[in-house]
């Protein structure tokens, strides 16, 4: 189906973003084996459905920006405004504590990596940080609450807890940021 490209499948469980717990199991051969145990999660794998349009909330003159970004990168403009609103509120000089700059919060460092000259280029930065998104919408196969907090914490820290990390901040931003989204589909 050339219209809509689907990375879905709903899958387990129930409600907010939880680290997995561990449980011990016998693998049949005496030797424990570590098994997570299911998520309380619902995960939420992406859809991208093409020409879709954000809401109403999103400033004017940012939404043919964030639109042609989600058309170029494959990503849902729902969840790319989402993703601006929780960073900076739509505030295109936004620098955070750390150094996040622009829209989309990017780190210098990431910033250039991502062929970002300007992070305070509207353009720039929401096509830099869509492009972002995309490519940890890729890594972790659509999973929603991994993306969001990759793109929060980083990949490494993902990584590192095999899952969204014990952080409140970064559960508060998968919290907020999946609500959103969730609420505009």
């Amino acid at each position: 189906m050339k219209s809509a490209l689907i990375l879905v499948v709903l899958a387990t469980l129930t409600a907010a973003p939880a680290a997995p717990g561990k449980s011990s199991q016998s693998n049949g051969k005496g030797a424990a084996v570590r098994k997570a145990k299911p998520s309380s999660t619902k995960v939420i794998r992406h859809i991208y459905r093409p020409n879709t349009s954000v809401d109403k909330r999103v400033p004017v003159s940012l939404r043919p920006i964030i639109e042609q970004a989600g058309r170029r990168h494959k990503v849902d403009p729902r969840l790319i405004a989402a993703v601006a609103r929780r960073e900076s509120r739509f505030r295109t000089r936004a620098v955070s504590p750390v150094g996040a700059r622009g829209l989309m919060q990017l780190m210098p460092r990431t910033a250039r990596w991502l062929g970002v000259k300007d992070s305070f280029n509207a353009r720039q930065n929401i096509f830099g940080g869509t492009k972002y998104l995309s490519m940890l919408l890729r890594q972790y196969d659509g999973n929603l609450d991994l993306t969001l907090a990759a793109y929060n914490a980083g990949p490494g820290t993902v990584k590192k807890y095999r899952g969204v990390p014990p952080y409140r901040e970064t559960r508060a931003y998968v919290a907020a940021v999946r609500r959103d989204y969730l609420g505009s589909l």
